[in-house]
């Protein structure tokens, strides 16, 4: 789909100068795409960062300390 955008010179010197790209068109076609992308990343996220959603691990921090514990009681075997 083809559209008009109005943008002013200096506006458009600097999509194309972030986008890394000469032409015009693809330039603001590339901008608009990862404009798209970050705001489907941020409304993604959104939620975890919040607290609204989170996981539940079960039993993980008892199981790491466990892990850490077999580490010191290896690390002393292997000084002795």
């Amino acid at each position: 789909m083809k559209i008009s955008v109005e943008l002013s010179d200096s506006e458009l010197k600097e999509v194309c100068r972030f986008t890394g790209l000469n032409k015009k068109g693809p330039a603001i076609r590339k901008i608009v795409v990862n404009a798209l992308e970050i705001e489907r990343r941020k409304a993604l996220f959104e939620p975890i960062l919040s607290g609204k959603w989170g996981a539940d691990l079960k039993g993980f921090e008892e199981s790491r300390a466990l892990d850490r514990k077999k580490s010191r009681e290896r690390a002393r075997l292997m000084s002795e």
